[in-house]
């Protein structure tokens, strides 16, 4: 009997031992997974609060960047509205002295007794005025164009007669320079539809600089018309748009290379 019970103590005390083992390994495990789960939760927080905090900041710099763009913009505005007043100003001012002057030229060019030679020149010096006032008034197309306003006045025009006008413009100038200036406009349309003071403006700007910038030679003046079309060519044995240059041409206020000392 006692042998018995010494072996029934003994898997008592064995299986009490496995069950305490049990146990404590379970209460270590359970301490250890909410150190983790604490660890976990106060990094997730951290975390949490590092991202608003950005948030915050990114705010805040959107909030400053909205208010600079807002100040810019209106200082943009106001200084148009300057721009567009001193344009105004300067413009009254250049007209006033050129509507006496085309209104003598006007008084010349009616006049019966004036030779011929003379009232050829006379009407160059009107057309001439006439543009230069033409491109006066367009200082104004300025504000319009930045205003996304400006509007093409598409009128009957008779572009042959307007084309002869712009010839004896600058045969006098080519041949102050010693040019050859060659002219071929009969082919153009009689009467067309379209804006003759932009057309006029761009043919006297780009002739103008054709003449200008050739020194010896050439400068000659085509107009063809097909399929409803009028196509202008103007070449000249001047140096020329450099490839750099080509690119910024039609840039407002870009001037090439060659226009530097100019």
């Amino acid at each position: 009997l006692a042998p018995a019970l010494g072996e029934a103590f003994i898997k008592a005390y064995c299986a009490l031992l496995l069950l305490g083992g049990v146990i404590g390994w379970w209460l270590v495990l359970a301490q250890t997974s909410r150190r983790v789960a604490q660890e976990e939760s106060n990094r997730q927080t951290e975390a949490l609060v590092q991202e608003i905090e950005s948030h915050r900041r990114t705010d805040d710099e959107l909030q400053r960047a909205k208010h600079a763009a807002e100040a810019a913009r209106r200082a943009a505005e106001a200084a148009n509205q300057a721009k567009t007043r001193y344009i105004s100003a300067i413009s009254h001012e250049l007209r006033t002295p050129l509507n006496s002057i085309l209104g003598y030229a006007q008084l010349l060019d009616e006049d019966p007794t004036l030779p011929v030679h003379r009232k050829q020149a006379v009407g160059v010096i009107r057309r001439g005025g006439e543009h230069l006032l033409g491109l006066i008034e367009g200082t104004l197309d300025i504000a319009r164009i930045e205003g996304g306003k400006l509007t093409l006045e598409a009128k009957p025009l008779r572009l042959r007669e307007a084309l002869q006008q712009i010839v004896q413009m600058f045969e006098l100038q080519a041949l102050s320079k010693g040019l050859r200036f060659e002219h071929d406009v009969a082919s153009a349309p009689t009467l067309v539809r379209a804006d003759e003071r932009r057309i006029t403006q761009i043919l006297i700007n780009v002739l103008g600089n054709a003449v200008k910038f050739t020194q010896t030679g050439r400068v000659t003046f085509r107009c063809a018309h097909g399929r409803d079309m009028a196509v202008f060519e103007i070449e000249d044995t001047g140096p020329g748009i450099s490839e750099a240059d080509l690119e910024s041409i039609f840039e407002p206020f870009s001037r090439g290379a060659h226009a530097a000392g100019a």
